[in-house]
């Protein structure tokens, strides 16, 4: 089923790969396993397609599986540099976590470029809430967090308290093992940002506990 059908399944397609992923049991791992050797894992085009959002959903299924590297892969690629995947990353975010509590009907909610009907600063406070428990998805957490910080500027003077709590948890990651390359220089780029705004850890300690 997982397989079939276009983009009026998609969402439905979706939704199995998301729920699948929290089985560790054999058969769903063989299952799993057998989606890539056949080839059956959805790419990405160069543009905006429905296919996008399907591709996420695998990369993040298959790294909470246990292998990340598919998503590591799908950030590189289908996220980074590319101003239409950016912005689909974070209105896909901002959904998932009811930011945009718009209903939808179909996937172009995913691609506007414009007008988005979710907070910045409400989204950056879900992902600083989240990051030091974000589990198989910090490389996925991690760029986001350096791409919405990029693009919207003044996020974390707009919101000290999001950004001393960011900050300390950052730091945290920084000192530890497991991040990807690309994910290191983002994080280190955005502590760094955070550190010449005035938002440390030791000021984190005092104001910035959520």
């Amino acid at each position: 089923m997982v397989e079939a059908g276009g983009e009026n399944t998609a969402l439905l397609r979706r939704q199995v790969w998301y729920l699948s992923s929290y089985d560790r049991t054999r058969d769903v791992v063989e299952w799993f396993g057998g989606m890539q050797r056949r080839g059956r894992i959805p790419s990405v085009g160069s543009g905006w397609s429905p296919r996008w959002a399907e591709a996420r959903s695998v990369a993040a299924a298959l790294a909470r599986q246990g292998d990340p590297e598919l998503l590591r892969d799908f950030i590189a690629r289908s996220i980074t540099d590319n101003d239409d995947f950016e912005t689909a990353n974070l209105n896909y975010w901002a959904h998932w976590l009811g930011l945009d509590s718009r209903p939808q009907t179909s996937d172009d909610f995913i691609a506007e470029q414009e007008r988005q009907a979710w907070d910045a600063s409400s989204l950056l406070r879900q992902f600083a809430i989240r990051l030091d428990r974000a589990g198989e998805y910090t490389d996925l957490y991690v760029h986001s967090i350096w791409a919405l910080m990029l693009t919207r500027r003044g996020l974390a003077d707009a919101d000290p308290r999001t950004a001393c709590g960011l900050a300390a948890r950052v730091r945290t990651l920084l000192d530890g093992d497991g991040l990807s390359q690309q994910s290191r220089r983002e994080l280190e780029s955005v502590h760094y940002g955070l550190r010449v705004g005035g938002y440390s850890n030791s000021r984190s300690n005092s104001e910035g506990q959520q």
